[in-house]
């Protein structure tokens, strides 16, 4: 007898023969049979698990109706995307031409959003040749402009927070289950407690101090574990250890939340009371690199999402000076512009026209604000977006940690290059 199963990766056979002399062998040949009818489970498993598109992360979960943005552009990574087909489930809702990546771990397609569709949840079936799944996609309620979406200006007195090292105000979420061990006071680059709530009980002492504006340091969620890439000693001419992104810039997920900071619902609120006092809230919007866990590292979406990979690229070499300066090297240039920060953070792409979409659209959808600054984009009143010019492009790249303050609370986001 002879099995053979096509469907894995490489084509396994097996063979054996049952005869009058075999049977006398009965052992060996149930140890053959045992292996085969393994062998053949596994291969098929494999076979269709290859075949059936999965899904990991649709970024954006969802978007505003009559958003000026529209369409939007949906990235969804998983598995087997290729020759996939997009459709929209629920009214309301159509897409555009689907691009897939060449290892069909990535699918971007871009969504349209019906002026007038009712708020409330649709999805996006995704079909390849050999199955199909629905993904969740929402559409989210128009956001109430009054006392929103005010600009700031050199009138406001903006107080900068360090989320984790300002106030604990919840010790519940200081040592969260799904990332256990990352909390020590007694450790400088572990996490220290602070958290949303913490601001929320001091929005009253923030606003005697005669405070405008808070700006908070990242929330987005952060990697579960020690960051082995990134290590310092504790003490001067100590030992190097690893660290933690307690600081918010190791994101992993730009559309999550720290949860050592809280929830998204405890988000919305710490907005939403910085508002009824009057204090507007601007939000430090990493547009130029991820943390070094960030699953685009290991799989990036298209061969030159970041400016180079993880184990070939130009180190930054902090020298700002040559993207104004005429007459320094085009080496200069292009380590200040596009080396890696501390020679560890993944320096996005901005050139990529992939990349450059992907910041127009990338928001935390809380339903309070939308995030509308962009790499070469700066948002003007009345919700357009002109092109920037070529110098203020190599101002902002010159920023290894560009800081696009997105006003959370002002009528048109305000873009500031630092």
């Amino acid at each position: 007898m002879r099995l053979s199963h096509k469907g894995c990766s490489q084509r396994h056979e097996v063979k054996w023969f049952y005869s009058a002399a075999s049977a006398k062998s009965s052992a060996p040949s149930v140890v053959k049979l045992s292996f085969a009818i393994a062998l053949l489970i596994f291969c098929s498993q494999a076979y269709f698990s290859q075949s059936a598109p999965q899904v990991e992360k649709v970024e954006p979960p969802g978007w505003w109706a009559a958003h000026s943005i529209n369409p939007v552009r949906v990235l969804i990574r998983g598995k087997n995307f290729r020759d996939a087909r997009v459709q929209a489930i629920g009214a309301g809702l159509t897409v555009g031409p689907v691009k897939i990546n060449q290892t069909g771990t990535y699918l971007f397609v871009d969504v349209k959003i019906d002026r007038q569709a009712i708020p409330g949840k649709r999805s996006l079936k995704i079909t390849t040749s050999r199955g199909s799944v629905e993904v969740p996609f929402e559409v989210y309620a128009a956001i109430d402009r009054a006392g929103r979406f005010q600009v700031f200006s050199t009138d406001d007195v903006i107080y900068l927070i360090m989320t984790d090292r300002f106030s604990d105000g919840d010790p519940s979420n200081n040592d969260p289950p799904e990332s256990r061990g990352l909390y020590d006071r007694s450790r400088p680059r572990y996490y220290h407690g602070g958290d949303f709530e913490g601001v929320i009980q001091h929005l009253s002492y923030l606003k005697e101090l005669g405070v405008t504006a808070i700006w908070l340091t990242p929330w987005y969620d952060n990697v579960n574990h020690l960051n082995e890439h990134e290590q310092y000693p504790d003490q001067p001419n100590g030992p190097k250890r690893k660290i933690t992104d307690y600081h918010g810039y190791g994101a992993v997920d730009f559309y999550g939340v720290e949860e050592h900071f809280g929830t998204l619902a405890k988000l919305r609120e710490l907005v939403d009371r910085a508002h009824q006092l009057g204090i507007k809230v601007i939000q430090d919007e990493v547009a130029n690199h991820t943390g070094p866990y960030h699953p685009w590292v290991k799989d990036p979406p298209t061969p030159t999402w970041f400016n180079g990979t993880a184990q070939k690229h130009l180190a930054n070499v902090w020298q700002t000076w040559s993207v104004r300066d005429p007459h320094s090297t085009p080496q200069v240039q292009r380590e200040t512009l596009d080396g890696w920060f501390v020679d560890i953070l993944p320096d996005l792409n901005p050139k990529h026209a992939l990349v450059d979409r992907r910041h127009r659209h990338r928001c935390n959808p809380s339903g309070h604000f939308s995030i509308r600054a962009a790499n070469f984009l700066a948002p003007v009143d009345g919700g357009d977006q002109t092109r920037v010019s070529e110098s203020q492009r190599r101002r902002r790249s010159s920023g290894r940690r560009c800081r696009a303050h997105v006003l959370l609370s002002g009528r048109a986001p305000a873009l500031r290059w630092h």
